[in-house]
C-alpha cells in the first residue's frame, strides 16, 4: 500500500476497513505530535540499521490534531537558550531541516518534502539592566557552535530602523540556522515517511497499562489497552512505552502509576498561550527578524502579504485555563 493510500485511510478517507492494530511492539508511543513522530523515526531508522527489524507503534487520539501543541504553535527555532542540552538540540533541529529531503523524503513520490523553513533569525532585546547577563549567554551560544551576534543600540538602530529603541540596550541576533517553519507541514511529512517505513500509526485513546508481577514485588508495565474511535478495545504487549502525549502526558503518566494521585509534580504540565493575528500593510519586510521585545512580546511575519502573528506569556500570577481553548482578546488589547 502506498504512503499516500495508507495516509488517507489512516485519515479516515479509506473507505471502511478497519485500521490494523498489532498484537505486539518492540515499542509503543502515547502521541503523534511532532516529539512522537520524530522519536518513532529514530527509533525504526536505528534498530533498522543496528538491531534489526523492530516494531514501532504510535498511538495517537486527535487524528485531525485540532488540540495538538505541534500545529497550534509559531513554529519557531532558536539557538538562543540559556542550557547547552536545549543549544545542541535546536541546532541539530536546523541540520535535520536543512538536509529534510534525504531524510524524508519517500521513494515513488514526486514531491519532495518541504516545511517552508524561513531563515530570519530570531532577535531579543534587553535593557541596560540585563545586557551583561545577554552578552554572556551570547558568548556561550557562540562556544557551542551557535551563530549570535551581540547588537548595539546603534547597531539596532542601523540595521533595523523601524524598532523603537527607548529603553532598549543591546540585541542578541540569529545570523545562521534560527527562523520558522510550518509545524503542520513538519508533521505530515514525518506522519507519511513513518507510514513508509512500516510504523503502525493507530488513532484512538489510551486507555489502560496492564501490569505483571516484577521483581522484589513490584509490578513492571507488560502492556496497554487502546480505545480505538469505534469504541473497540485492543491489548498491545509492550515493555517499552514513550509517553509523548504533551498536555496530556499527566494523565498517562497516572495511569502508569508513575506519580502521585493527581500528578501535581510532574514535570509536563499544560499551559495555554494566546497566538493573535495581525495585518500591517506597512510594516517590517521580508528581512524582519523573529522578534522578541524587553517584555517578552513577540511578532514574526506570516508570509509576505503584510500579515504578522504575536503573542505573550501571562504574568506568573496569572494562568489561563488549559482545557478552554478559546481565544482571550482582552489580552490582546491589553
Amino acid at each position: 500500500m502506498s504512503p499516500w493510500k495508507r495516509l488517507n485511510q489512516e485519515l479516515g478517507f479509506g473507505g471502511e476497513e478497519k485500521p490494523f492494530i498489532p498484537r505486539e511492539t518492540n515499542f509503543l508511543i502515547v502521541g503523534g505530535g511532532l516529539v512522537g513522530m520524530s522519536l518513532a523515526y529514530w527509533l525504526k531508522a536505528y534498530s533498522n540499521k543496528y538491531s534489526g527489524q523492530s516494531k514501532v507503534v504510535v498511538v495517537e487520539r486527535d487524528p485531525s490534531y485540532t488540540r495538538a501543541s505541534s500545529v497550534l504553535s509559531c513554529g519557531g527555532l532558536r539557538h538562543q537558550f540559556s542550557l547547552a542540552e536545549n543549544i545542541q538540540l535546536s541546532m541539530y533541529t536546523t541540520e535535520f531541516l536543512q538536509e529534510i529531503k534525504e531524510h524524508l523524503s519517500i521513494l515513488g513520490e514526486n514531491d519532495p518534502p518541504d516545511v517552508q523553513f524561513n531563515h530570519q533569525g530570531y532577535l531579543f532585546l534587553e535593557g541596560p539592566e540585563k545586557a551583561e547577563k545577554l552578552a554572556k549567554m551570547v558568548d556561550m551560544q557562540n562556544q557551542m557552535g551557535a551563530k549570535i551576534r551581540l547588537l548595539t543600540k546603534s547597531q539596532l538602530k542601523e540595521k533595523f530602523p523601524w524598532i523603537n529603541l527607548e529603553n532598549v540596550e543591546v540585541g542578541s541576533y540569529g545570523i545562521q540556522g534560527e527562523g520558522w517553519f510550518d509545524p503542520y507541514l513538519f508533521l505530515r511529512c514525518l506522519y507519511q515517511k513513518n507510514l513508509a517505513l512500516g510504523i503502525d500509526i493507530v488513532h484512538g485513546e489510551l486507555d489502560r497499562f496492564e501490569f505483571q508481577p516484577g521483581p522484589l514485588g513490584k509490578d513492571r508495565l507488560s502492556g496497554a489497552y487502546i480505545k480505538t474511535n469505534d469504541g473497540q478495545e485492543h491489548g498491545i504487549k509492550s515493555t517499552l512505552v514513550f509517553n509523548c502525549a504533551g498536555s496530556w502526558a499527566r494523565e498517562i503518566a497516572m495511569k502508569a502509576n508513575l506519580c502521585s494521585k493527581d500528578c501535581s509534580d510532574f514535570a509536563v504540565q499544560p499551559r495555554k498561550r494566546y497566538v493573535y493575528t495581525f495585518h500591517c500593510p506597512d510594516g517590517p519586510g521580508i528581512e524582519s527578524p523573529f522578534f522578541v521585545d524587553t517584555t517578552g512580546v513577540y511578532f514574526r511575519r506570516e508570509g509576505l502579504g503584510g500579515n504578522y502573528i504575536c503573542g505573550a506569556s501571562p504574568s506568573k500570577d496569572y494562568e489561563p485555563p488549559s482545557d478552554d481553548l478559546s481565544v482571550d482578546y482582552k489580552f490582546f488589547e491589553e
